[in-house]
């Protein structure tokens, strides 16, 4: 199974993140994510450091998620240019 073409790439995590979500789950990037575009990466970090603090790692058996939790202020919406 090939990668999926982008659709809307950039937008559509500018207009997800913009929402505000109280939490934000991150999965293992190193599984599948060859198909990820480095710059919708980019923005999800950004708006990580600045806005969200980790709340929980949990580690499987190879594989692990990171829960992220929004604190004060707003996250505000990432320049999708």
């Amino acid at each position: 199974m090939g990668c999926r073409k982008d659709r809307g790439g950039r937008v559509r995590f500018v207009e997800a993140l913009a929402t505000r979500p109280r939490y934000i789950v991150v999965a293992d990037r190193r599984i599948g994510g060859y198909c990820d575009l480095a710059a919708n990466w980019l923005v999800v970090a950004d708006v990580l450091e600045r806005s969200y603090r980790l709340l929980a790692h949990a580690t499987g058996e190879a594989d692990f998620y990171d829960v992220y939790r929004a604190v004060g202020g707003s996250a505000g919406a990432p320049d999708p240019g």
